[in-house]
């Protein structure tokens, strides 16, 4: 059976590797109709079961399906089959690759970069030799495509070493929400996911963003520049900051957003061991059972005891 792995609420992977021959049909004429085949099946039952449109890309990889994913939209399919990456990514714009943020496009854009086929066209000595070998990587079908076995959340796409960009996550709610401690639960899951990704990554973050969206869908974006870190403690106790001064106390929540921008490679300033924020040791033992164990084999806890705000 497919191995399936949840992304966000709303968005999912699957993998179809050697589960050709359970659907096939004599009309197919090859495995991957048959599988494409299948996706439109699973978008129209989701369409006529839940009264959602569903859209679905099919790729080899995670990035590659999920640009694929944007192309079909608003309730579409798009395969792209195995050589046919490059063709089909030449033509999207930087921004459209998942991982390239919007301070790298911009850097990309400032040096005429626009197309990730004039990414790929880029030399590997240059500044952005790094992120076009990223890409060509998975282009090209050279990097481990394999879901793995992180659940329920998938495993980003995270080059180790890489430092342009950013590392974000969001959480969309399954219905608006008002409870403090539900929201409180949801930051901590979130920056537990983007420090996780950093270690992972290895590098540690200048700026950390919150994301805050409103039942009426109005969006705040707030962002704090603090001492390079990607330990847990140091985000969420900015994180929580960032949320008590922005949350009006009235309005519901319906997304939730944190990300890390102004990557470096981590050494660069020594944590203070009197610095109330900054607990040596604990962020790798935390990936030290997460990889023994699993990911949610642990999490931190906040607990929520800040009043709603008044006008």
């Amino acid at each position: 059976m497919p191995i399936v792995q949840t992304a966000s609420i709303d968005e999912y992977f699957l993998d179809f590797q050697q589960c050709e021959g359970l659907y096939r049909k004599r009309d197919d004429p090859d495995d991957d109709a048959t599988i494409e085949r299948v996706v439109r099946l699973v978008c129209q039952a989701i369409q006529h079961e839940v009264g959602l449109p569903a859209s679905a890309g099919i790729g080899t990889s995670k990035p590659i399906a999920k640009m694929a994913s944007n192309v079909a939209k608003p309730a579409g399919v798009h395969m792209v089959r195995a050589g046919e990456e490059r063709a089909f990514v030449d033509p999207l714009p930087c921004r459209r690759w998942p991982g390239i943020g919007p301070v790298a496009d911009e850097r990309l854009r400032c040096a005429g970069i626009h197309t990730l086929g004039q990414l790929l066209a880029v030399p590997e000595k240059s500044r952005d030799g790094g992120l076009a070998m990223m890409v060509a990587r998975v282009v090209s079908g050279a990097s481990d495509n394999q879901l793995g076995h992180d659940r329920p959340a998938f495993r980003e796409h995270d080059p180790e070493g890489l430092t342009v960009g950013s590392i974000s996550n969001e959480s969309t709610f399954g219905h608006d929400l008002g409870d403090l401690q539900a929201i409180a639960d949801r930051l901590r899951s979130l920056c537990e996911r983007v420090c996780w990704r950093a270690r992972r990554r290895d590098v540690c973050a200048r700026t950390i963003t919150l994301k805050l969206r409103y039942a009426d869908f109005e969006t705040l974006t707030r962002a704090r520049t603090v001492r390079a870190t990607n330990a847990e403690i140091r985000v969420l106790a900015c994180v929580q900051q960032l949320f008590q001064e922005n949350y009006d106390g009235r309005r519901e929540v319906r997304l939730l957003g944190v990300g890390l921008s102004g990557l470096e490679e981590p050494g660069r300033q020594l944590e203070l061991p009197f610095d109330e924020h900054s607990r040596p040791g604990i962020s790798r033992a935390i990936d030290a059972v997460r990889e023994r164990f699993g990911y949610d084999a642990i999490h931190l806890w906040w607990e929520q005891r800040s009043r709603r705000k008044t006008r």
